[in-house]
């Protein structure tokens, strides 16, 4: 039986060799319902094994907001992002975020999740470290996982804690 650690580490290690397509995944994001409704919409700033929203973060015209480490509450959260305005700097899980002068975001219409793997029920694996996780509990909200094809799998192992998306879009 494949574990979590050993799904995730062979898919990582496959990830650093994908290429993604930013301007069909910023299309399909554009399509979807969920998308053309929503007001605030919570993006991320991708990892080199991770498909891009660069295309769409700078085509999309709402409210974004992207996941921060809050000190203070020991917890992540939600910050303001405006493409070319916000200064983002490397966070506690070397992602890019904002920093604590950026607007805490408290509701968030669609959250836009990567994923390492997921499968077709909407189970998902990261990272690991349980970010997301923590963010789309503290959110609940339509959550669409961005994947590379290739690691959309039959079956994901999942524990209590693990929160799956409502959609999965290729990258």
């Amino acid at each position: 039986m494949n574990t979590k650690a050993h799904i995730r580490q062979s898919l990582l290690a496959l990830a650093k060799h994908r290429t993604s397509d930013a301007v069909a995944l910023a299309h399909a994001l554009l399509n979807t319902p969920a998308i053309q409704n929503a007001t605030h919409i919570g993006v991320y700033m991708a990892l080199p094994s991770e498909p891009s929203l660069s295309q769409f973060i700078h085509t999309v015209r709402v409210s974004l907001a992207l996941p921060a480490y809050d000190e203070s509450i020991k917890r992540y959260v939600f910050r303001t992002f405006i493409p070319n305005k916000t200064s983002l700097s490397l966070g506690v899980d070397g992602c890019l975020a904002p920093g604590s002068n950026s607007p805490i975001i408290p509701q968030l219409d669609v959250i836009v999740v990567p994923c390492v793997a997921v499968d077709k029920q909407g189970n998902r694996l990261g990272r690991g470290q349980g970010v997301y996780d923590q963010l789309l509990a503290d959110h609940p909200t339509y959550a669409i996982g961005i994947v590379h094809e290739a690691h959309v799998l039959d079956q994901v192992p999942v524990e209590p804690h693990d929160q799956p998306v409502q959609a999965i879009i290729h990258g």
